[in-house]
């Protein structure tokens, strides 16, 4: 089976991505798997309002893979969800694909953390740098 991985964390890129994921695996019938990787830093997930934001992220992914699924399935594309928890996205996706011979990875150029872009740089570059497989990273 081939597929494409696209992370999605619902930015606009990510959307992007999304799209041009399906005009790729149009022709050739590819299957694209939706990443959501959901932020589980030890010191965020500590105090009283774990379970709460805990249950706010896993929401949010849930209104990301909804919103792929009824968009691939309009376009006649075959969607997977996959979520994982993980403190470094750009980390977690490469290491992610390695596992799950991916024929590509669509990425968004920016998402929705410019925090991290500043301070660490930005999970699309880490992904470009990193992945063994090839990358589109869509503006």
């Amino acid at each position: 089976m081939k597929k494409i991985l696209v992370p999605l964390d619902g930015s606009k890129n990510s959307q992007k991505g999304l799209r041009q994921a399906i005009e790729l695996a149009k022709p050739e019938n590819y299957t694209i798997v939706g990443l959501h990787v959901i932020y589980t830093s030890p010191g965020i997930l500590l105090g009283d309002h774990k379970k709460k934001f805990k249950d706010e992220l896993v929401k949010n992914s849930r209104k990301y893979f909804r919103d792929a699924e009824q968009i691939c399935e309009k376009s006649g594309i075959d969607f997977i969800k996959k979520l994982i928890h993980g403190s470094d996205s750009g980390f977690d996706i490469v290491n992610f694909s390695k596992k799950g011979r991916y024929d590509m990875i669509i990425i968004g150029a920016r998402g929705l953390n410019p925090i991290k872009k500043i301070l660490l740089g930005s999970t699309s570059n880490y992904v470009l740098s990193h992945s063994k497989i090839p990358v589109l990273v869509i503006k």
